[in-house]
């Protein structure tokens, strides 16, 4: 890999000169295809799909990936489930049409930059291709002024990726996204806080993250070629970077870098003899910010995690934590997380936690993620409260929960998606979400959905 220090403006400049020129062709061919009847021009006919998700202003799907979701194959103008797309999509409707395909063949352009004349593009607030794997060429989301989301959970290979200039964006789900052939760009994002791309290896090209101001972390684990340049810069509120075998010489150097986010060794303080091991079990509560750090990497707590600062003034560290993150943690045999009241807290994040007794998470004004990908089972009851920052939620291998479900007063809340859910042994609550707009709660979505 050729590494540069300053800012490769030539070649950044170079690759959007070609995706204009791309975008202007592509429209040409998105009209003929039209005229010709070669596109999808029947994606209209399916709004029962678009219905169940709450809204018709985005791409919706039905509210869970079992089911069965159009996808024009380009040719025959027939609907299949699911298959191959042939064409570029670059319209509301194609997108639409082939949001529930496997390959697509052709590009993924959608751009208000080079299209002023269909505001409908700026009627979209989510992307989601739910059993995408391939795009042949091109994936490029830029200057759509109500996108918050765009999730491709499916997706293991593209052409390239550009994520720009998307003001409303918070959140890009790509987890099992592994190579790009050519480039990424991710830049102009004024409300990103996360970069997370865990399983992606290889970039054929550059990788350039720059102009994010509120991102704080870019986490590319597994990250072990690039081709050529990685473009790292001008994101003033970066604390952590993991680039994989990158990571001590392409990550900007960070003052302020959050210990629970090294790529060194995670520490795990026993609590009893003082002897710090990687990784173990942890024997006691986590209340404050000490004992955080201290049990960041185990694989178990016998305790509970209780971090409220609500109990606590006398603790005004609490209100330092920016980031919950347990990058190890499998049980919490004292059954109690508890997250209450820090002011700061933009994430919590726990990628191997499997059971919980109870799961709280409340009056976190700034919390714009959490991630439980792999949780399972809470004993008791979960709680999901005036989060007001808080767009998404998901639990997407979540299937029993032993007493309660609440979510409630989430003023900007747009989705939850709990598909895997099977049992709720008693109360399920769901209110006062205002911009509630797609449910998925397994089961009960048809009963318990608002």
């Amino acid at each position: 890999m050729i590494v540069h220090q300053g800012f490769s403006r030539a070649l950044i400049k170079q690759k959007e000169i070609k995706m204009m020129t791309l975008q202007y062709s592509q429209r040409l061919v998105a009209i003929l295809g039209l005229i010709f009847a070669i596109g999808c021009s029947d994606t209209e006919s399916d709004d029962s799909t678009v219905e169940v998700g709450g809204k018709a202003d985005g791409v919706w799907d039905s509210g869970s990936d079992s089911t069965a979701l159009p996808c024009d194959d380009g040719s025959s103008g027939a609907l299949v489930t699911p298959t191959i797309y042939k064409g570029e999509i670059t319209t509301k409707a194609q997108l639409e049409s082939a949001r529930g395909c496997t390959e697509i063949r052709g590009s993924i352009i959608i751009t208000g930059g080079f299209d002023s004349s269909a505001p409908d593009l700026m009627e979209i607030r989510h992307i989601r291709f739910p059993n995408l794997e391939r795009v042949h060429s091109e994936i490029w989301i830029s200057s759509l002024s109500n996108l918050t989301s765009i999730e491709m959970p499916k997706l293991q290979t593209a052409g390239s990726l550009s994520i720009g200039d998307l003001n409303g964006l918070r959140h890009f789900d790509l987890p099992v996204l592994t190579t790009v052939r050519e480039w990424i760009g991710v830049r102009h994002n004024n409300n990103l806080v996360f970069i997370t791309l865990p399983k992606l290896a290889k970039v054929g090209d550059m990788i350039e993250i720059r102009n994010n101001p509120i991102l704080e972390n870019i986490s590319l684990p597994s990250l072990t070629n690039v081709e050529q340049e990685l473009l790292i810069l001008d994101n003033d509120a970066l604390m952590s970077c993991d680039l994989g075998v990158y990571t001590s010489t392409e990550c900007p150097s960070l003052s302020d870098t959050p210990s629970d986010d090294s790529t060194a060794a995670l520490m795990c303080d026993d609590g009893s003899s003082g002897a710090s091991v990687t990784p173990t079990i942890y024997k006691g509560d986590v209340t404050t910010k000490a004992q955080l750090e201290s049990a960041r990497g185990c694989t178990e707590i016998q305790g509970i995690i209780s971090l409220d600062g609500n109990f606590d003034s006398s603790a005004a560290n609490l209100m330092e934590i920016r980031h919950v993150h347990f990058p190890n943690l499998e049980q919490v045999h004292g059954g109690e997380i508890s997250i209450f009241l820090l002011s700061n807290v933009t994430s919590i994040e726990m990628p191997k936690l499997q059971t919980a007794g109870t799961l709280s998470i409340g009056y976190l004004n700034k919390l714009r993620h959490f991630d439980f990908p792999v949780l399972t089972t809470v004993r008791a009851w979960m709680s999901v409260r005036h989060n007001n920052s808080l767009v998404l939620i998901a639990f997407p291998k979540l299937a029993k929960v032993g007493d309660m479900i609440e979510i409630r007063e989430n003023s900007i809340l747009e989705n939850i998606s709990l598909p895997s859910l099977t049992e709720v042994d008693h109360e399920f609550l769901i209110w006062d979400n205002d911009a509630l707009m797609s449910c998925d709660l397994g089961v009960y979505t048809s009963t318990q959905c608002p």
